[in-house]
């Protein structure tokens, strides 16, 4: 490049990428350093490349610069005088070399500009990431003159993307992946183990003591537990191995490439660490478990969800056989076949309450002295898959057993009042509806308050609800039962003590409690016209609320028979289906 070459207009055009295969009338570069425009309008053009956004560079067939503009001189640090006295090659990172030669081959072969993502070095050493378009200019005999170069610095995108990507699969309070990226990376193993060479290991790990930490130190003593703690169980892991928080006190961990021994030998030595773990809070040590359930990967596992169920169902056994302990799946296991089936009514249930799979049913009630003062037991149901309905029995026992049940009477309890509230005909002309609550929900401070809060928002009279609970729950959580009947009774709702007669001390409990309603247990109705014993059963529990001020209800009303003999004795209300089946509230609303 020591003699003269001819350039074309439309060879340094910026804003078209540099192509150059148009040849109009040249223009003379007079120095292999210095790029001189002689046009019309070369200073307009000038200014166009000193003033782009975009580093604009060109370069000779040895790749030495002839013009660099300063968008390009600015972003690698240096100077004019400095840069034109190097060639591209210094500037470029090492790991670029190849793919930017490449790219020059490309681009002479083709005749046609050519695009990559390039590293370039800055003058303090930092590296500098960017879109780089390459286009070669030719004579008018077809030989190639130079490169002109367009190069848009993407180092803060970049770093933004990747903030972004790390955020997307990564817990913000341990570092750990998250549950998102753990399951990407369970489906790459699963891939991976279809051509039966490769097994690997899950593991499902949740904290046994972290609750009380919790609750007794605070969420910031319990964050950094969770931190202190991950770290130590990542110190203990292979390379190669993925810890994840899954959420909470839950942890995930995969061992790629590992046999079942040695995935026991590795989960068991995760379980002495965190037993020697001491966690110091305010002066205080605590110490923590860890209940592990692990499952082997094979060419047999299909899905990731199947797969990650029975993760949690081993973890789940291992809390239920004593905690702090490893419990391996084992699908032919006939307690673990029986906890999957109740894993899929927790699923069931909380997708139901998330996206409207539950209803509510109302069942009559009716006063034996004034039968037009009716009210209805507010009962819940479960819509199954094929639209059927599910009746509690089969659901509810799931509920409490894995902690749900609280949020299900929250759920009950909200449909119910908001129910009322959007339907004054209803609600001016029932006499009260009856919500079940569980002991669980009873002992719970936070759903009092929720109760509390919720009546007010909906402006239901308390004359309206009556809340009832089993006599059994009531006797176990006693104190904190009286604690929720008093508050509910102060703003003037009633309380019932449900399948009363069942309890082994149920007379000498009832004195204790300030109920307004006792709901006659079904087992002694239902037999009243064949069992004496059942009959005087009926009538002492009738007798001895009377005595006390308490309404009576009795539940499985079947037929007349049953009915007349409840008018003898004289109970006060009547429920069952000789009375009224269960019909959706919805349609009592309408």
């Amino acid at each position: 490049m020591d003699s003269e070459h001819e350039v074309c207009r439309e060879d340094l055009s910026i804003h078209q990428g540099c192509h150059a295969t148009i040849r109009p009338e040249p223009t003379r570069i007079s120095s292999p350093r210095k790029m001189n425009i002689r046009r019309d309008k070369s200073r307009e053009f000038d200014i166009l490349l000193e003033n782009s956004p975009l580093g604009i560079v060109l370069t000779d067939t040895q790749n030495r610069f002839i013009y660099v503009n300063p968008s390009f001189r600015n972003m690698l640090g240096y100077t004019e005088q400095e840069i034109l006295s190097m060639d591209i090659a210094s500037l470029t990172h090492p790991d670029s070399v190849a793919v930017s030669k490449n790219a020059i081959k490309e681009v002479f072969n083709s005749k046609g500009p050519v695009t990559i993502e390039k590293q370039y070095l800055h003058k303090s050493g930092s590296v500098i990431d960017a879109n780089t378009r390459i286009a070669a200019v030719y004579d008018k005999s077809g030989n190639p003159l130079y490169q002109c170069t367009n190069v848009e610095n993407i180092t803060d995108k970049k770093v933004a993307d990747q903030k972004l990507v790390y955020q997307a699969t990564h817990d913000n309070l341990t570092g750990l992946i998250n549950r998102y990226e753990f399951e990407r990376r369970v489906e790459q193993l699963i891939n991976t183990a279809r051509d039966g060479e490769h097994e690997h290991v899950i593991c499902f790990m949740d904290l046994d003591q972290f609750k009380v930490v919790n609750d007794t130190c605070g969420h910031i003593a319990g964050d950094e537990l969770l931190r202190q703690l991950s770290g130590t169980i990542n110190s203990t892991l292979r390379e190669g191995d993925s810890l994840a928080r899954l959420g909470g006190d839950e942890f995930g961990l995969l061992l790629q490439s590992c046999e079942p021994e040695h995935g026991s030998q590795i989960a068991e030595t995760i379980l002495d660490t965190v037993r020697n773990f001491r966690f110091i809070w305010d002066g205080k040590t605590h110490n923590v478990s860890i209940s592990i359930g692990m499952v082997l990967i094979t060419k047999c596992t299909t899905a990731v969800a199947s797969l990650l169920s029975d993760a949690d169902i081993a973890c789940y056994m291992a809390k239920d056989m004593g905690r702090n302990r490893v419990q391996v799946y084992h699908a032919e296991d006939s307690v673990q076949m029986q906890r999957r089936g109740e894993m899929h009514w927790v699923a069931s249930l909380n997708s139901a309450m998330d996206k409207g799979g539950m209803c509510l049913y109302a069942q009559p009630i009716v006063s034996v002295e004034s039968p037009d003062n009716v009210h209805y037991e507010i009962l819940v149901r479960l819509e199954d898959e094929k639209g059927g309905l599910v009746l509690p029995g089969t659901f509810l026992p799931v509920a409490e057993k894995y902690s749900l049940i609280t949020k299900l009477d929250s759920w009950v309890v909200e449909q119910t009042l908001s129910g009322l509230a959007k339907n004054p005909l209803f609600y001016q002309r029932v006499d009260f509806v009856s919500i079940n609550l569980s002991g669980i929900s009873l002992a719970d401070p936070d759903f009092l308050q929720f109760v509390v809060s919720l009546m007010a928002k909906n402006k239901i009279e308390g004359s309206k609800i009556c809340f009832e609970i089993t006599e059994t729950a009531a006797i176990s959580n006693l104190s904190m039962a009286i604690t929720f009947i008093t508050t509910v009774k102060e703003l003037g709702c009633l309380f019932a003590l449900d399948d009363f007669g069942t309890g082994l001390s149920s007379f000498g409990y009832l004195k204790n409690l300030p109920v307004d309603i006792l709901k006659i247990d079904g087992l002694f109705v239902k037999d009243i016209a064949d069992d004496p014993i059942d009959r005087a059963m009926v009538k002492s529990i009738n007798e001895i609320g009377h005595v006390m001020g308490m309404k009576t209800i009795a539940e499985f009303v079947e037929n007349d028979v049953i009915k007349d003999l409840l008018n003898v004795i004289g109970v006060d209300y009547l429920q069952g289906y000789g009375i009224g089946k269960p019909v959706p509230l919805s349609d009592l609303l309408d």
